[in-house]
């Protein structure tokens, strides 16, 4: 009888040192107060997420509104008039405006301005000079000026598909040889399609609409590798493109891009 007494007389000292451990340990500044939530096992529940690299305090969610992406697009587009397509260059800048934080559902809206110009290839064709008709090569070159709003999904982890819409500004350009006289007949058929001459050329509003997806390199980098902090903002990404102008032409683009985000 008396060994159990001494027995439970011991155990409860322990139990008294453990419960004394724990109140010092209440008391020290390292434990947050949203940590003091206590089970009868001794262990510690927060009653809040943290984040371990945060010292423990609670995880804010903040808005990335603001951020800037610059970045550049290549690749082959068709060209307005029924002529051959061809080559893509463009750069472009990505200003987010509104987050999840913000209020936009699963992602985020931004304001991109684009630059290109879609070289295309060159056509053969029947033309009327003031010394007779001839043949010549011609080409429909297309500067591009596109304001648009692009809505990105960013709740997966690193693939941020998107779509964009917005206005747009077209100047095609008729590409030809120097012609004796100084004076250019399109062919009928090339009229009809309403192609700027060499001499006029235009100016035409239109729009575009895209989709595409972006896809981060932040996960590629490493702390102590050459160019990391510039990895962790970097990405790649594809879209496809299509472009409607006043009169009715249309054509399409499909790219692939680089940028960095500041």
């Amino acid at each position: 009888m008396d060994s159990r007494l001494d027995a439970l007389e011991e155990e409860n000292g322990r139990l008294r040192a453990e419960v004394e451990e724990l109140r010092e340990k209440l008391k020290s500044p390292a434990i947050p107060p949203q940590q003091h939530a206590l089970v009868l096992n001794g262990t510690q529940r927060p009653t809040e997420p943290h984040d371990d690299r945060s010292g423990g305090h609670p995880i804010e969610r903040v808005s990335a509104s603001g951020t800037t992406e610059i970045g550049f697009r290549s690749g082959w587009g068709t060209s307005p008039y029924d002529l051959p397509g061809g080559v893509y260059l463009g750069v472009y800048a990505d200003h987010i405006l509104f987050t999840e934080v913000d209020g936009v559902p699963y992602g985020s809206l931004s304001l991109e301005g684009s630059l290109g110009f879609l070289q295309g290839e060159k056509e053969t064709a029947q033309i009327t000079t003031l010394l007779g008709r001839r043949q010549a090569r011609l080409a429909v070159n297309v500067i591009e000026f596109e304001p648009a709003f692009k809505y990105r999904v960013q709740s997966l982890e690193n693939l941020e598909p998107y779509a964009l819409a917005g206005p747009a500004i077209f100047a095609p350009l008729v590409e030809s040889p120097p012609l004796t006289g100084g004076q250019v007949s399109l062919p009928p058929q090339l009229q009809r399609r309403g192609l700027p001459t060499a001499t006029t050329g235009t100016i035409e509003g239109g729009a575009g609409f895209g989709l595409g997806f972006r896809f981060s390199l932040a996960q590629l980098a490493r702390r102590d590798a050459p160019f990391s902090s510039q990895l962790r903002q970097a990405a790649l990404g594809a879209e496809w493109r299509y472009h409607y102008m006043g009169r009715g032409e249309q054509f399409q683009q499909y790219t692939v891009s680089a940028s960095l985000s500041f």
